[in-house]
């Protein structure tokens, strides 16, 4: 028998563009992160900068698949969102 380690695993992911569309996404993307999977948890953040803003993700997970399914379903959002800003 094996034993199974968790591994408590962390990823963060910054995105910059213009302040307008970084707050339209950070809305957009708390909304989703209270459905966070069991085990996962996702930390949503806007930092502005002069006329940019910087969209900070933090997702974490007890495990690495549920941080890979987390990781490949926002950066499905993201890059569905930056297609209908950009």
């Amino acid at each position: 028998m094996r034993a199974v380690v968790p591994l408590r695993s962390k990823v963060e992911v910054s995105v910059e563009m213009d302040i307008a569309s970084a707050r339209y996404l950070v809305e957009a993307l708390r909304v989703e992160a209270g459905s966070a999977p069991p085990g996962g948890e996702v930390k949503i953040f806007l930092e502005q900068k002069d006329k940019s803003g910087m969209v900070i993700m933090v997702l974490s997970a007890e495990d690495l698949s549920t941080l890979r399914a987390m990781l490949n379903s926002y950066m499905g959002l993201l890059t569905a969102a930056g297609e209908g800003v950009g």
